[in-house]
């Protein structure tokens, strides 16, 4: 089955040094590669800042356009997609996203296949 994980929170990259974001990017990278090896790997994505979106939504009759995210839930930062036997593998996956060890939340979802 498929999961998709997607990382929320505040990018901490715009707090860390240059060394420290080149050692974020080299074990994030490793952490990819070791899902790809291990055939977990689906797809991956990064994602623009909220304020760089719109959100669509129907009010008043008719679709209306806004600027940026509507939420007040933090922004998913990114996505990862991950075929798994089941959940408690998807979990073991997302706990080992380097993000998360620096207060990024990953919230795991079961993808549901033609919907």
């Amino acid at each position: 089955m498929q999961y998709i994980l997607l990382g929320s929170g505040n990018d901490p990259e715009e707090r860390m040094h240059e060394f420290e974001q080149e050692q974020l990017m080299e074990e994030t990278s490793q952490f990819v590669h070791s899902i790809v090896q291990s055939g977990h790997y689906r797809a991956s994505a990064r994602l623009e800042s909220p304020e760089k979106g719109k959100t669509v939504l129907w009010s008043d009759n008719r679709f209306q356009i806004r600027e940026g995210s509507e939420s007040s839930r933090p922004s998913v930062q990114f996505c990862y997609i991950v075929e798994c036997s089941d959940m408690q593998e998807a979990l073991s996956i997302a706990g080992r996203i380097p993000l998360v060890r620096l207060g990024m939340e990953v919230e795991i979802r079961a993808v549901i296949p033609g919907q």
